[in-house]
């Protein structure tokens, strides 16, 4: 999947506390510290995340526990 990135698209805030359960805060957090996928601006006051972006992070998540 590393190299698959031909199903990506940018997804909201509320896509992405289905797939990521953090409080927002945190997700923020975990940005600032460069251990998240930073966010896309798409406007003054909308943003969103590539879909490709967080799965990997949360693939490496589960590689993690693994290893």
């Amino acid at each position: 999947m590393e190299n698959d990135n031909s199903y990506d698209r940018i997804i909201d805030r509320h896509e992405l506390r289905t797939l990521v359960p953090l409080h927002p805060s945190q997700v923020t957090r975990l940005e600032a510290a460069g251990e998240f996928p930073r966010r896309i601006r798409l406007g003054r006051a909308r943003i969103g995340w590539s879909l490709y972006e967080v799965v990997l992070w949360m693939e490496a998540r589960k590689a993690e526990r693994e290893g």
